[in-house]
């Protein structure tokens, strides 16, 4: 199945999510996939054992929301797609956004979440919303980060070579494909720890430096191994090996290509490992220049 088959996603009638919208529409029509707009109330009931009688009030306070709420949302998807209602459906939860989203798209078994990069107010516009963070995190499929962006035909995938980056590497293959995008495989060499220190550096020792000669045999072996992966996915793109910390080497490549999409991975798949994303993914989903595919191993 897909990505783009069942195509779930978030809005909380905020600017930001009217890209997330956007995207949304454009990758379930492309692939004839089905579009479920989803929106949290949030639910603001008082949990008061020793009066519940006054939490009527809340109750039905909760309910009028969510009728706004949905007939809000059906306007704004359809001034947004210029889809008919009958070609969309939307669903109005309570509670928790993040929590919300989650469990709509666990409940409607989508192929794919489209989440906002920032949210409607305050720390969330200058970082990765809190929300979205928690969705890619907790999510059970992939999801994608929408951000504006101008289309230059060109994907950057990140890959450590490990079984949940390849996962995004085929991913990126399929982007690349629908799209007809040209495709950038990178992988950093980040050949020095953090601090890049030699032993009894704080007593006056040097810093080591592994020698030119071995940065680019391994710089070699990392260029064979990305062309043996786009080979053996039936797929020509040109591949990237630079030197240094990770986060720092995709973004500059983003920024540099200029890129449409960055994809990369993220760890686990279910219990604590659901609830770990990696730093490095993190990172680059919270400041990327473009929209970031994360995609779930497993």
């Amino acid at each position: 199945m897909s990505l783009g088959s069942k195509v779930l996603v978030a809005t909380d009638l905020s600017e930001p999510a009217d890209e997330a919208i956007r995207q949304a529409h454009e990758r379930a029509s492309a692939e004839g996939g089905e579009l479920i707009v989803c929106h949290v109330v949030p639910n603001l009931m008082r949990n008061n054992p020793l009066f519940p009688q006054s939490n009527t009030g809340d109750v039905n306070g909760v309910l009028e929301s969510e009728q706004r709420a949905l007939k809000a949302v059906e306007l704004r998807v359809v001034a947004l797609t210029g889809r008919a209602l009958s070609d969309f459906r939307v669903v109005i939860d309570n509670g928790s956004p993040a929590a919300g989203i989650v469990h709509s798209a666990d409940e409607a078994h989508a192929t794919l979440v489209v989440v906002s990069s920032s949210g409607a107010t305050g720390l969330d516009r200058l970082l990765l919303g809190s929300v979205a963070s928690r969705v890619v995190r907790y999510a059970h499929c992939a999801v994608l980060v929408a951000r504006p962006h101008e289309k230059t035909g060109k994907i950057l995938a990140a890959t450590d070579f490990s079984d949940p980056a390849s996962a995004a590497v085929t991913a990126a293959v399929e982007e690349a494909r629908r799209r007809h995008a040209r495709l950038t495989l990178l992988h950093s060499l980040e050949l020095l720890p953090s601090p890049a220190v030699g032993w009894g550096a704080p007593f006056g020792a040097t810093w080591v430096v592994p020698p030119p000669e071995l940065v680019e045999q391994v710089r070699g072996s990392a260029r064979e191994t990305l062309q043996g992966m786009l080979s053996r996915l039936g797929e020509s793109g040109d591949v990237l090996v630079p030197e240094g910390e990770p986060v720092t080497a995709v973004l500059d490549a983003a920024r540099t290509l200029p890129a449409d999409l960055i994809v990369l991975a993220t760890r686990g798949r279910t219990g604590i490992s659901r609830m770990v994303l990696g730093s490095v993914a993190e990172r680059i989903i919270a400041v990327a220049p473009c929209s970031v595919l994360a995609v779930r191993h497993g």
